[in-house]
């Protein structure tokens, strides 16, 4: 395990440094005025591929510590309500390119003692799934609230729905319920989300209907600011 860890982070700092000479090529192209149209194209494709390869393996690394205990949480108090807001904005202008609405509906100020990395690679991930899985020209509902003493997010799509058969699976390892869709094809994004949320000793569930949407609920407990405890 030990060695599969260290050779998972040397492959994730190999392609960090190769990210890292691509953009510096673009940009030396770029000043010179010679990077358009065909050669431009292979620019970003190129990175795109390398940051597909980086959030892979990053994801493989998180597993593999998580199944030998290693991977801890830098838990904090933090202002939920702000991560929520973030992680919507940080998705607007894939969203957009479905013409695809974020609608957001945030309570101020709901404080947890969370792993706030974490908590926002959950985020992403769920509006990212709803970007991925949703119509074009549909809509997205983002809403977080206070119910007694948790906090509860919902990310909810309009889209493709997922097959009853499917759903006691998406939390799986590696498993896809459509391989062949664009977007996270790794299998590996819903099961590191389960993960996180169990660690938080939250929880995690899923509704959908096939052609209708789905609707995806979690809930941490809630901490009020700079209290105790």
């Amino acid at each position: 395990h030990i060695q599969n860890n260290n050779l998972l982070e040397n492959l994730l700092d190999k392609v960090y440094d190769l990210e890292a000479l691509i953009e510096k090529g673009k940009k030396i192209v770029l000043d010179s005025g010679t990077l358009v149209g065909e050669t431009k194209d292979i620019f970003e494709n190129i990175l795109d591929e390398s940051k597909k390869m980086t959030n892979l393996i990053s994801k493989l690394l998180m597993l593999a510590r998580m199944d030998k205990g290693s991977q801890k949480l830098n838990v904090e108090n933090t202002d939920m309500s702000e991560i929520v807001e973030m992680a919507a904005e940080m998705k607007m202008e894939k969203a957009q390119e479905k013409n695809i609405t974020i609608k957001s509906d945030i309570k101020e100020n709901l404080y947890a003692d969370v792993d706030k990395s974490m908590i926002t690679r959950v985020l992403i991930n769920l509006v990212d799934n709803a970007i991925t899985y949703g119509k074009e020209n549909g809509k997205i509902v983002i809403e977080l609230f206070q119910n007694q003493d948790r906090i509860v997010c919902r990310v909810e799509d309009d889209g493709i729905g997922i097959a009853q058969e499917h759903m006691g699976k998406i939390w799986n390892r590696f498993y896809q319920v459509e391989p062949s869709r664009s977007g996270d094809n790794s299998g590996l994004g819903l099961s590191l989300v389960k993960w996180i949320i169990d660690a938080h000793k939250g929880t995690i569930n899923v509704e959908s209907e096939l052609g209708k949407g789905t609707v995806f609920t979690f809930e941490l407990p809630l901490k009020n600011e700079n209290s105790n405890n």
